[in-house]
């Protein structure tokens, strides 16, 4: 398999998930902003950590300072969160990674505290900017848990079906 297949596919499926996360983010607000606090979509996030498994770490945490520095510009308006926090995040669970049976559990709570490294950074990021006024504790309780479980399950579903198309593909010659 060459290896511009490999870039292709990542892309597309990167690609896909910043498309659908900011879709949602724009046209939906209404449905993240619950009873139980306000869930921010990390699909983004889950995709870059599960596409981690299947490729190369360097080349992983390139992808993650490319797809951090287009989440910065046109998401958030200044750079630096995005492309070092999935840096970060990338680097971290290929270490903890490294300590773990490549097993179906494993990728899916590597997804979550994915997730969890992720808003923390953001979250001491905004915070030290005075970009945001909520205390730690209210965001730990009305933003952090339901994004957690919201995206925990959105993790599973990602997970599996990322899992079963690189099954696919490699069963059909696709070789990775």
């Amino acid at each position: 398999m060459a290896q511009w297949k490999k870039v292709i596919l990542s892309v597309f499926l990167i690609a896909l998930a910043l498309f659908i996360d900011g879709s949602v983010v724009l046209n939906a607000p209404q449905l993240l902003n619950t009873r139980l606090g306000q869930i921010v979509p990390h699909l983004t996030t889950i995709m870059l950590i599960t596409l981690s498994y299947y490729f190369d770490e360097t080349y992983m945490q390139l992808f993650a300072l490319v797809v951090g520095f287009i989440k910065d510009s046109y998401y958030v308006g200044f750079l630096g969160i995005y492309m070092v926090g999935f840096f970060a995040m990338i680097y971290i669970i290929r270490q903890v990674q490294s300590f773990f049976n490549e097993q179906f559990i494993v990728y899916v709570l590597l997804g979550i505290l994915g997730i969890f490294l992720i808003e923390n950074f953001a979250y001491f990021i905004y915070n030290m900017l005075s970009i945001t006024q909520m205390d730690w504790a209210t965001f730990y309780i009305k933003r952090l848990g339901i994004t957690l479980f919201v995206n925990s399950a959105l993790t599973v579903i990602v997970t599996f079906l990322i899992d079963k198309l690189f099954l696919h593909l490699k069963a059909t010659e696709f070789k990775l």
